[in-house]
């Protein structure tokens, strides 16, 4: 901007980082009990969780705006009737936003069932840390049967 007569000139910059909406899981920045499946395509990648209250964690997402949160799930049929991902901020043990224990059948392939589920979350604005905690409602032995490739913020 150039200056006039009666004001001086005037500039300003910003610089605002713009993250993709779905998100593959081989891009998060922590994980803990999980066993990361790396493929050259990074939305073919997976993690499988080992132990109860194993985690994916996302650095910095802006919550603002979004409504639903949904994952792509990958599981065993005996696995998913108890399977859940609980979804948290700030902390593996922080404020439960969200909850995924249902994962509807969309695309079967052999014994594995491919789901897309959601979760809807409260309005909560900024920037905050979130996990994906995975578990099951029994404590079971089949926490190792499913594989989560990419998780999506919808507004």
């Amino acid at each position: 901007d150039k200056a006039t007569e009666f004001a001086p000139a005037q500039s300003r910059t910003a610089v605002v980082l713009m993250r993709n909406p779905v998100i593959p899981v081989s891009q998060a920045d922590k994980y803990d009990g999980l066993v990361l499946n790396y493929q050259i395509n990074p939305f073919y990648s997976s993690v499988t969780p080992k132990k109860q209250g194993a985690f994916l964690k996302f650095n910095q997402i802006d919550l603002t705006g979004i409504t639903q949160i949904s994952v792509a799930v990958i599981a065993i049929p005996t696995a998913s009737a108890d399977a859940k991902i609980q979804i948290r901020m700030d902390g593996p043990k922080g404020q439960l936003i969200g909850e995924i224990s249902n994962f509807p059948v969309l695309v079967k392939m052999g014994k594995k069932i491919m789901n897309q589920s959601m979760a809807s979350i409260e309005k909560i604005n900024g920037l905050h840390d979130i996990y994906f905690v995975f578990g099951d409602k029994t404590a079971g032995k089949d926490i190792g049967q499913m594989k989560m490739q990419a998780v999506q913020f919808i507004r």
